[in-house]
């Protein structure tokens, strides 16, 4: 049994909508996370840091120890649905989910209703669809890496923008590109519109750190929104010297 929140349903985004590939048409569930993916992007989002034990008792409460489970895209939508605000903590936007062999049930309460859901698991059955070993597809922690973060509202406007312009494409697509040696520069977004248009766009970014731990120093100083500074390594450019006539010298008449 876990508390959830509304991030770790609200993962079903990725998820596939082909129904040829039913492993992938669900939430997995793990005592760590919650995730989904269609084979081309994967969202996980860890459970949040809350007791099991501060959540109120309910009648017909589902109790299981089933540790890796997936659930069906449309009951988890329901359930995400279901979920109410409230003043409490453990209570805000969140909900007990269990699972006991093939029975799954998310269940939500504000304390004066109780919203239940009963679903499958995936996983089990005669048509039973192991969910795939994701961790496979993450490189390893201690892996040398660059990490890049961007703001999240300003990749938004760029990719609103790309959805439209590049609408009705097989394949709408985005390059960045990112130059090795001025990481602290910005990132070309390149893409081209149903007409064949080029659009070159940059996206400034937040903070830059090379290394496994996201808190080592940034190379980057993220109060670019306020005005945009050459990295050490790049000399700023002197002002051109305005070229000046050389007054003639001056000559003495002769006699």
């Amino acid at each position: 049994m876990l508390i959830i929140n509304k991030h770790n349903l609200n993962v079903v985004k990725a998820a596939s909508k082909d129904e040829t590939r039913p492993a992938l048409n669900s939430l997995h569930v793990t005592p760590e996370y919650t995730e989904a993916t269609d084979g081309h992007v994967l969202i996980r989002t860890e459970i949040p840091k809350l007791k099991l034990s501060d959540y109120p008792e309910c009648e017909d409460s589902l109790t299981g120890r089933t540790k890796s489970y997936t659930v069906p895209v449309p009951d988890v939508v329901t359930a995400a649905k279901n979920m109410k605000k409230s003043t409490l903590p453990i209570l805000d936007m969140t909900a007990r989910i269990a699972c006991k062999g093939k029975k799954v049930q998310i269940l939500s309460t504000n304390l004066d209703t109780v919203q239940s859901i009963s679903s499958t698991n995936m996983e089990k059955g005669e048509t039973g669809n192991p969910y795939p070993d994701t961790d496979q597809v993450f490189p390893a922690a201690d892996r040398e890496k660059i990490t890049i973060r961007l703001d999240v509202a300003v990749l938004t406007i760029l990719i609103d923008y790309l959805k439209t312009a590049g609408k009705g494409k097989v394949y709408n697509t985005v390059d960045f590109e990112i130059t090795p040696a001025n990481l602290s520069g910005p990132i070309i977004a390149k893409a081209t519109t149903n007409e064949q248009q080029k659009i070159l766009a940059l996206v400034m970014p937040f903070r830059i750190t090379t290394g496994a731990n996201m808190h080592d120093e940034p190379i980057y100083n993220p109060a670019y929104a306020k005005e945009y500074t050459l990295p050490k390594d790049m000399p700023k450019e002197k002002p051109p010297v305005e070229e000046t006539e050389e007054p003639e010298p001056e000559t003495t008449p002769t006699t």
